[in-house]
């Protein structure tokens, strides 16, 4: 957010998740669709199977990696909102998505990311 203005351009949040202004209002989405995070960690919360997301659900337009970077990011939020490390620290491979959570998202994203979190701790 720059001068009270929510950002403009397109942020890359992962190697599949972007969130860009143009698509689904900014919400974090897969590269290439208007499939929306929230969704597929939503699928994940309820008990469906990674491979019935991916290949059935969503029609295989998305990989099961892309789930995974997801469910990574979403964990990132959760650990950066309660200051807790609830596991073993990130292993080097998995640093760049988790830095740029942190410094590249507006308050807007993350927040959604959070929410995403707690809701998917509620289903589950």
């Amino acid at each position: 957010m720059k001068n009270g203005k929510p950002a403009t351009e397109r942020i890359e949040l992962g190697q599949y998740i972007v969130a860009d202004p143009e698509i689904c209002h900014g919400k974090p989405t897969f590269k290439g669709t208007r499939i929306m995070v929230w969704q597929v960690l939503e699928d994940v919360a309820e008990g469906r199977s990674w491979d019935f997301i991916c290949n059935q659900r969503w029609g295989g337009r998305i990989p099961l990696s892309a789930i995974a970077e997801a469910v990574r990011l979403a964990q990132a939020a959760l650990l950066e909102q309660y200051g807790v490390a609830l596991r073993r620290p990130v292993r080097k491979h998995s640093e760049p998505a988790f830095f740029r959570l942190k410094s590249q998202c507006h308050p807007r994203i993350k927040h959604h990311f959070h929410f995403l979190f707690r809701r998917a701790l509620m289903l589950a």
